[in-house]
């Protein structure tokens, strides 16, 4: 189906449409979006001296973002797989030309939620560990997304990389219970088998699939190649590969953590430090 009447698709998650929506009801989309998402936040993070009285008060910025994942992550997870799987399948031309319902809301959550962290994290002196390399992943993602989203294409591209955000949902899990100080007990190791699996999953392996369907559909169907600019050719495969490193370097700790927890006969130990894990 043509996207004729220039609108924002209005849809069910199944059906697709190509062509270019309309930029000022986009813009009207992640303006109403990034401001509800700002709104909630500012709730969350005015009561978090409450939630948290052991967060000092420079991580507590990191501690209502991680309240407000425990939402936000497994709706922007799903829409992001539902989104990878039904554009995928449907072919070339659809992984190329076609978004749906689910593309189009993973884009505008994903970015209203970077531009409200963003600027968020820098006016309230958010002190993360690695913070500034996080601010520039997402703005680089940012940039990247809002292409794909304006002009209408490439979204199975944009969803499958956002496949990675449902390992962050389990990650966010173990950052919460070092938050609230809570004991390293079954539940813990059960969860960081979790963030284990979904990492190797949804980062580790995903990432060079995106590669392989890229570059392959580049190779044998010559339309791909005709309709995409300089900068969604060489930018988008570019940050797939550095993002892909980073979560490498960013897994080395999980997988030491996983070892430290099936090697600790007790199994209980009380989380410490506040020093905070790389996230995407």
């Amino acid at each position: 189906m043509t996207r004729s009447n220039g609108k924002a698709p209005q849809l069910a998650p199944s059906e697709m449409v190509d062509g270019v929506p309309d930029p000022w009801e986009v813009t009207w989309h992640l303006a109403l979006t990034t401001l509800g998402m700002t709104v909630v936040y500012v709730w969350i993070y005015r009561r978090t001296p409450l939630l948290g009285n052991t967060v000092p008060k420079e991580y507590r910025a990191s501690f209502a973002d991680n309240l407000f994942n425990i939402v936000y992550l497994p709706i922007l997870s799903l829409y992001a797989i539902r989104a990878s799987y039904t554009l995928g399948i449907a072919g070339a031309e659809a992984r190329w030309r076609s978004t749906n319902f689910d593309s189009y809301w993973f884009l505008v959550l994903y970015i209203s939620k970077n531009i409200m962290r963003t600027v968020s994290s820098i006016m309230l002196g958010d002190k993360k560990k690695g913070i500034w390399l996080i601010h520039l992943h997402h703005v680089v993602s940012i940039m990247c997304y809002s292409v794909g989203l304006f002009l209408g294409r490439l979204h199975f591209f944009g969803s499958l990389d956002g496949v990675c955000e449902f390992s962050i949902v389990f990650l966010n899990m173990k950052l919460l219970s070092r938050d609230f100080g809570l004991p390293r007990g079954t539940l813990y190791g059960l969860n960081m088998v979790l963030v284990t699996l979904t990492w190797i999953l949804t980062r580790l392996l995903a990432f060079p699939l995106w590669l392989f369907v890229f570059y392959s559909d580049l190779y044998n169907y010559p339309f791909a190649l005709e309709m995409v600019n300089s900068f969604e050719l060489w930018v988008y495969p570019t940050t797939t590969i550095i993002i892909w490193c980073m979560s490498i370097l960013w897994f080395i700790p999980i997988w030491n953590e996983m070892l430290e927890i099936f090697n600790d006969s007790s199994g209980v130990h009380k989380i410490k430090n506040h020093g905070r894990e790389k996230t995407s």
